[in-house]
């Protein structure tokens, strides 16, 4: 390619879309930050089982916690700039709504929205002093309607809304 490679921040690159959007990127030729909270060498060897010798030396694991500020603000204070943010994390504590403990829904919320906001807010500045860039929030069906998973369903919605506000 005749383009400058692109830093990219892939957030949830342990998961199964997380891996695959950090390959597609790789195969480009670009660098790839994998920010993720796992540490468990099964989820990231598969990995590096999918992935070029060459691909993987453009490929940097980095611990982030998208639930603590200051694993956010440590891990990307690690990078000189951004270019595109894809973030794709989030998980479910439980699945009722009356079964839901508030400890239960407070977490799920700080996982599944408040983290990306996080994310978002630790590249928008840069983003907006160089002119450009890039953010691709993943959300999911869940946020368009009812399913189950209410804590869940409800952050994956409110995640479309924060995304068009930040647009």
């Amino acid at each position: 390619s005749n383009t400058q490679p692109l830093n990219v921040v892939v957030i949830g690159s342990a998961g199964d879309i997380g891996r695959y959007i950090a390959r597609r990127f790789l195969q480009r030729g670009h660098n790839v930050y994998g920010f993720d909270i796992t540490k468990d060498p099964a989820l990231l060897g598969l990995f590096d089982e999918m992935t070029t010798a060459e691909e993987r030396s453009r490929f940097h694991r980095v611990h982030c916690n998208v639930m603590d500020s200051a694993s956010v603000k440590k891990a990307f204070g690690s990078l000189s700039h951004v270019d595109v943010l894809s973030i794709n994390t989030g998980g479910i504590s439980d699945v009722g709504f009356s079964s839901h403990s508030e400890k239960a829904w407070l977490h799920d919320i700080d996982w599944n929205l408040n983290g990306y906001w996080r994310c978002m807010n630790a590249v928008l500045p840069g983003m907006a002093a160089r002119g450009k860039g890039v953010i691709v929030n993943t959300s999911s069906v869940n946020g368009n309607g009812v399913f189950a998973f209410p804590a869940y369903s409800a952050s994956k919605a409110a995640i479309d809304h924060m995304t068009k506000f930040a647009a």
